[in-house]
């Protein structure tokens, strides 16, 4: 962590002799999903997978004195080859990798406990095509934890392992606290970031398709979730208009307990939203808008940025 203005090194971290520093072992390719908790201005929470499949949480003490305790923090989830009962080394089956960042939105819960909701896919992003052995997973962990903690409480933390998380499909809300999973098809991966709009977190999947004539082009299946943060469908049946070029206007993906719809001849690109003050908030992936998520006006997730800053 780098002072802007003055460029100082402020924090930084490696692996420890001990401690929950001891599991910083795999690179971080992601960008890191910083948090202002308390509205004070000031960052103070950070969250950022890594090729471990780990999910790293750390608190900032912008109170502190001492460099070392500046910055506290470790793994809250194992979801990989780290976090079996029995790990094997070369466990290509439960390889899972972040490659993205998580997507972090707090969840008021009524007339009960609040929380972080971190969402995060895995996928071997570099190579999606070739890797066909590891079963990969969208995941949705729940961090009850509203407020800074100790190093030593990191220290003494056991991390959620992926047979911890529920498994959902969509039919009905996950009451495990850990949180829940989707257990997507073989060859099937998240590569990039999700999005939570309106308590509905949207994500897309990319699962090739190796074409039988090696002169042929290498194609996939592209694919858009959307899943209630309680784990439930969002949707609850299927609309869908096309525009002039055969693009589809507007999709909703649920029937049944079904919680995805197919996207023809994409891999797997980002969700955003966006709205203005006459129409509803429309989710789009890619050329694909994906329908309502919520009505105008309301409080969504967005990102800015001034012209000419320096």
């Amino acid at each position: 962590m780098i002072d802007a203005v003055t460029g100082s090194l402020l924090w930084s971290k490696t692996k420890a002799a001990s401690g929950a520093f001891l599991k910083m072992t795999h690179a971080i390719p992601s960008i890191v999903s910083v948090l202002d908790t308390n509205s004070d201005g000031f960052a103070d929470r950070m969250y950022v997978g890594d090729m471990a499949g780990q999910l790293w949480r750390f608190d900032i003490n912008n109170a502190a004195t001492t460099t070392a305790s500046f910055v506290v923090g470790g793994v809250i989830a194992s979801l990989g080859e780290k976090g079996e009962s029995s790990p094997t080394a070369g466990d290509i089956v439960n390889n899972r990798k972040f490659y993205v960042a998580p997507d972090v939105a707090k969840v008021i819960v009524s007339g009960g406990a609040n929380y972080y909701n971190v969402a995060i896919g895995s996928g071997d992003r570099a190579h999606p095509k070739s890797n066909t052995t590891t079963l990969d997973r969208f995941y949705s962990i729940r961090d009850y934890k509203l407020t800074a903690q100790t190093q030593s409480y990191y220290d003494g933390l056991t991390p959620i392992k992926d047979s911890d998380l529920s498994v959902t499909d969509g039919s009905a809300a996950i009451s495990n606290t850990n949180g829940w999973k989707v257990v997507m098809n073989a060859k099937e991966k998240a590569l990039a970031q999700s999005i939570t709009v309106n308590g509905a977190i949207l994500f897309t999947t990319y699962e090739p398709n190796p074409p039988t004539n090696v002169c042929a082009p290498s194609t996939g299946t592209g694919r858009a979730y959307t899943v209630k943060t309680t784990g439930e469908k969002y949707f609850s049946t299927i609309s869908e208009t096309f525009n002039t070029s055969g693009i589809p206007a507007k999709e909703s993906f649920f029937e049944a307990a079904n919680i995805v719809k197919t996207l023809e001849n994409e891999t797997s690109s980002s969700s955003s939203s966006s709205s203005s003050s006459s129409s509803s908030t429309i989710c789009t992936s890619g050329v694909y808008i994906l329908g309502s998520c919520a009505t105008a006006g309301s409080r969504i997730k967005t990102t800015w940025s001034e012209s000419g800053a320096n």
